[in-house]
């Protein structure tokens, strides 16, 4: 379920010298702007606009924007511009680029270290791999000899690369195919094998 909607943060109050309209009574009358934003989970993410309210603090009545006085809309327009949305508006934006850049660089240094594995193969390394068929199988290493990597197909295949950690309880075939090492380079970078689980 994804909670989502809008809020409002005051963000500048002023008194203002126009005669309440209810109790005319003058320099009674508080002009406050409001900063509406866009909250998921109640953290903020965009700015939604301003909005201005005004309250008589002698009788306490409330005026919404639409009812404003043409000298109230005046001052309000004014206090608008003046007033700032606050930076913290943007704390969701923020967390997400932060989210971002963290997978961005959690790719790069699986990247890094795949590349430098792939040069040196262990017995029992797992490969994972992307097969023509848009599905996905694991290799596991049974031996290196020299140049030759001696490698072990998983019985079975997946169409979700989220099945993939299930076909590690499902075993691997006893068929033992050959690959040289600069093989499984050419498949690391062609993106044939994702991942290196060692």
């Amino acid at each position: 379920m994804i909670v989502y909607g809008t809020s409002t943060t005051k963000i500048a109050t002023e008194t203002i010298a126009d005669k309440c309209l209810n109790c005319s009574n003058q320099f009674t009358i508080q002009l406050n702007v409001y900063q509406r934003y866009v909250h998921l989970f109640w953290i903020p993410f965009l700015p939604a606009g301003k909005i201005g309210i005004t309250q008589c603090t002698h009788c306490h009545e409330v005026l919404e924007q639409s009812n404003f006085t043409y000298s109230i809309t005046e001052t309000y327009k004014t206090a608008k511009s003046n007033s700032k949305t606050p930076i913290w508006i943007f704390s969701g934006v923020l967390v997400v680029a932060i989210i971002i850049a963290g997978g961005f660089i959690y790719n790069k240094q699986d990247e890094a270290k795949n590349a430098k594995i792939i040069l040196s193969p262990q017995k029992n390394d797992v490969y994972e791999i992307k097969l023509a068929n848009d599905s996905y199988t694991l290799y596991k290493v049974d031996k290196v000899v020299g140049d030759s990597v001696f490698i072990m197909p998983n019985k079975f295949e997946t169409n979700q690369i989220s099945g993939l950690a299930d076909l590690e309880e499902k075993g691997y075939s006893e068929e033992i195919f050959p690959l040289v090492k600069n093989d499984l380079k050419i498949m690391l970078e062609k993106g044939e094998i994702m991942d290196i689980n060692r």
